[in-house]
């Protein structure tokens, strides 16, 4: 929690006692929850935020680079590394799990793609959704 709080606040980002508090809620939870899930966690820790509220906090994370959401199961995951760099996600479609990967070589090849293609980069993350080797039997 401390290195990810460390890398809010490396940029110059506030984190308030709410973004402090979902980022907490989000650790506790193995570093993937739904925003449903965060804000059903809120009372426990004495907080009754609105919605809107933890939305909020957590596309600050985003914007921040420490959370990730992941459109395919609409959830949101402790981002791995720095949002310069590129991961990819494997995403288990039948029981959601995410799972990081490496994707080192993957990044300057999507870097040199786009710039052909004249576009900017604004996220660097991929979704590979499958089945994982426990919702398999393995």
């Amino acid at each position: 929690m401390d290195a990810l709080v460390a890398r809010c606040m490396a940029d110059g980002h506030r984190l308030t006692a709410l973004r402090r508090d979902v980022l907490g809620l989000l650790v506790k939870r193995g570093g993937r929850a739904s925003a449903y899930e965060l804000i059903n966690e809120l009372p426990g820790i004495g907080r009754h935020d609105a919605p809107p509220s933890v939305y909020r906090a957590l596309h600050f994370l985003i914007s921040a680079g420490v959370v990730t959401r992941i459109a395919s199961t609409n959830t949101f995951v402790i981002a791995p590394r720095a949002p310069t760099q590129h991961v990819a996600f494997l995403v288990c479609n039948t029981c959601g799990a995410v799972k990081p990967v490496d994707v080192a070589c993957l990044d300057g090849a999507l870097t040199h793609a786009a710039k052909a293609a004249q576009y900017e980069i604004t996220h660097r993350h991929t979704e590979i959704n499958g089945i994982c080797a426990a919702c398999r039997g393995e």
